[in-house]
């Protein structure tokens, strides 16, 4: 929940008030009777969670857990969305059963939740991931609310819970991706092949069928788009890979055989390659840093993994090398630079009063020139000495406010 404390100005015992989300899902506005902020911020939680406590839960409906509710959704209430949001839901909402296990909806509280957050942070788990939890269960509760089983409003009981996303970076060079394929078996080398020189998700590569994605004769494979209909698209066969597929002699069913265990065994192949860990996710990576390598644009890129806009190119995908930096900085121009004692001090003088720090057009200030009595109020001023005059001097143009430039202006006694 948020602190949404504030004060009526036409108040004057300058107490604070706040308001929630009832059960009902309709605002709370409640007079919290202190000009503390802190007492009044506790003052607000309790009255939340009283509210909450007494009515979360529709008078007519049944008892419904947790667990109901993400396997719901899971297996009826999300059938629009795509196979890979379903998965993860299927996988974050299996931490949300086991923690919560039995408990009714109505009984979820800003507090449970927000113990919830600190159990998973303390076993390990990563922001991202129970971000992505705190998701599942927010379209749990919204899709049990559309049922008329749960009366109250997710938005309530979910507390902050800031996540910085920082994209991987993780790809790999033409060598490692070498030294990778020399210590996989056949079936496992054609599965790291078409990944990298296709950009598939890991869905689309294991979707891939001989009689329907593959064709050889024009060179074009076909990406089913598992994750939404509008990433089916087109992939020229790059020559190594067209070798690869050529080679199986039977060219029935699907092209690869499925791989559960691909994380596990990529990071043990790494290892025996002696290369960094990548991750299915990171050859999709490998083969759009390869083309933003080599100078592609990223709309181009952005079509080919199957991206509606290049902002993931930009963000997550395309990543430059080494290479590509020294030759941007390469090309910017190189000025010779003047041995040192080159310039006098008058031409600096006049460089500085022409183009510099006093605008262009505007004469050259040499402490010569400078008349009698800005010179001693420059003295003074160096010396930390106070800044007042006599009938006989004249203020220093820079000793008063607004300064002036170049002439004194003589100082009355009257």
């Amino acid at each position: 929940m948020g602190e949404h404390l504030f004060r009526k100005s036409c108040q004057k015992n300058g107490w604070y008030y706040g308001w929630f989300y009832g059960p009902d899902g309709k605002r709370v506005t409640r007079s919290l009777r202190t000009a503390d902020r802190r007492i009044a911020r506790d003052r607000l939680r309790q009255f939340e969670r009283e509210a909450h406590a007494s009515g979360g839960a529709a008078s007519n409906a049944a008892p419904h857990t947790v667990e109901d509710t993400v396997r719901f959704i899971v297996e009826v209430g999300c059938s629009d969305r795509a196979e890979g949001t379903l998965e993860m839901y299927a996988k974050k909402g299996g931490h949300l059963v086991r923690v919560f296990g039995d408990q009714q909806v109505h009984a979820l509280s800003l507090d449970k939740v927000q113990d919830y957050i600190n159990q998973r942070l303390g076993e390990g788990a990563a922001r991202e991931t129970v971000r992505k939890e705190l998701s599942t269960l927010r379209v749990a509760l919204e899709t049990a609310k559309a049922r008329k089983l749960y009366v109250g409003d997710p938005r309530s009981i979910f507390p902050p819970f800031r996540v910085t996303y920082r994209p991987r970076e993780r790809h790999l060079s033409v060598e490692e991706f070498g030294k990778l394929l020399a210590v996989l078996d056949a079936k496992r080398r054609r599965w790291i092949m078409v990944a990298v020189y296709s950009g598939a998700r890991r869905s689309e590569v294991e979707a891939l069928r001989w009689d329907t994605h593959v064709n050889l004769e024009t060179g074009w494979l076909v990406l089913p788009g598992t994750k939404t209909a509008k990433a089916r698209r087109s992939v020229p066969i790059l020559q190594p890979l067209a070798d690869e597929l050529a080679s199986d002699p039977s060219k029935k069913g699907f092209v690869v055989e499925a791989w559960a265990n691909v994380g596990r065994d990529l990071r043990i192949a790494c290892a025996h390659a002696g290369v960094a860990r990548v991750s299915p996710n990171d050859l999709r990576r490998t083969f759009a840093s390869w083309m933003k390598q080599q100078g592609e644009d990223s709309a181009v890129v952005a079509k080919l993994l199957g991206h509606a806009s290049t902002r993931m190119v930009d963000l997550v995908y395309g990543r430059l090398n080494d290479e590509n930096l020294r030759r941007a900085v390469a090309k910017l121009p190189s000025v010779a630079v003047p041995s040192v004692g080159s310039t006098s001090e008058a031409a600096l003088g006049r460089l500085v009063g022409e183009e510099g720090l006093l605008g262009t057009g505007a004469p050259p200030v040499v402490a010569e020139n400078l008349p009698h009595e800005n010179q001693k109020a420059r003295q003074i001023s160096r010396s930390g000495g106070p800044r007042w005059c006599s009938s006989s001097e004249g203020v220093p143009g820079a000793g008063i406010e607004p300064a002036t430039r170049g002439f004194s202006v003589p100082c009355s006694t009257d």
